[in-house]
């Protein structure tokens, strides 16, 4: 990839971030009638997904700082 093509995967990483940091939130306030056990399984799978989303931004910042800016 790119550098433009990273910078624009990291965006729709940090987008993604923040959309599942707002679900892990709802989950914990509004149990929505889940059985407890329910709830803490849906949970840990946001969180999980959240873990990995947020260690794949960490490496395409990585990947962006060691990329060539194009010059035009």
């Amino acid at each position: 990839m790119d550098r433009d093509q990273l910078i624009a995967r990291k965006e729709r990483v940090q987008r993604e971030i923040l959309l599942l940091q707002r679900q892990i939130s709802s989950a914990n306030m509004n149990p929505a009638g889940n059985s407890a056990k329910r709830q803490k399984k849906q949970i840990r799978g946001l969180e999980a997904k959240l873990e990995r989303l947020m260690a794949e931004e960490g490496n395409l910042r990585i990947q962006i700082d060691k990329a060539p800016v194009e010059e035009d």
